[in-house]
């Protein structure tokens, strides 16, 4: 920890009492790495059956996490229905409790993910999900912790020295990730493209699909644009620049 400190500008310090002893946190700022020029992008799609699911086939699962929540918060409504000053307390440790269990996974997934992108010389791409709590268009959002997941991958990748960069997240996991065109999910699983015939894993399409168009965006090949039928009121979609053009992934 000295070396630590050494190594940094230190910063604000704050005096914390918690179980019946005193600890001093103390904030460094330290240089940022140099990051190397990336050989290509990994894709991170957050879900709320997965954690997270990466373009290089990595599935982080959160069954426990889901089975957690769904216990605290049957806990939490027990408690609050009672009311009693007991109630309260009993509240607070439950509360406290829940964000330190989702905290760990979050660290962990979030940790692996900056070292798979480091091994392999990788950018972090990850869906802009700023605003989705305000547009009402998914069932489970109150629920996710895609915000600490996100802040945690991003510092993370900063002090290792991983470039990050963020896609709007509009038909991401409506997009092939083969042809670009758009596809359908029978269930929440599986995609299937009437296209191209690609048959995949939904949220590993969606995955790929994240790091293919932040490269296509980068490379001045993306455009947005109506929907083949030419109506003005039809659903906009993604469609590369050359349409000939097939991307393997």
């Amino acid at each position: 920890m000295r070396k630590q400190l050494c190594a940094g500008e230190p910063g604000s310090a704050e005096l914390v009492y918690r179980t019946g002893s005193f600890s001093l946190h103390l904030s460094i700022t330290v240089p940022a790495p140099e990051v190397p020029k990336p050989s290509g992008s990994l894709g991170v799609d957050l879900g709320v059956n997965r954690i997270a699911v990466t373009s290089n086939k990595k599935f982080h699962t959160a069954k426990k996490i889901r089975h957690k929540k769904a216990c605290d918060k049957r806990t939490r409504r027990s408690l609050q229905a009672n009311g009693s000053k007991s109630a309260k307390r009993a509240l607070q440790r439950v509360s406290g409790r829940e964000r330190r269990f989702v905290a760990d996974p979050n660290h962990c997934v979030s940790k692996q993910i900056v070292a798979e992108a480091r091994a392999n010389n990788r950018r972090i791409v990850l869906e802009d999900l700023n605003g989705i709590r305000e547009n009402g268009k998914a069932k489970y959002v109150p629920d996710w912790s895609f915000a600490e997941l996100q802040q945690m991958s991003s510092y993370k990748a900063a002090r290792a020295g991983v470039e990050g960069g963020d896609v709007e997240p509009r038909y991401t996991s409506q997009t092939c990730s083969r042809c670009l065109h758009l596809g359908v999910r029978p269930n929440p699983s599986d995609f299937h493209c009437r296209d191209c015939g690609d048959q995949i894993n939904a949220d590993l399409n969606g995955a790929n699909s994240i790091a293919i168009r932040h490269d296509l965006v980068a490379m001045g090949r993306y455009l947005r644009r109506i929907s083949a039928e030419g109506s003005q009121g039809g659903p906009e979609r993604f469609v590369p620049l050359s349409r000939g053009v097939k991307h393997e992934t």
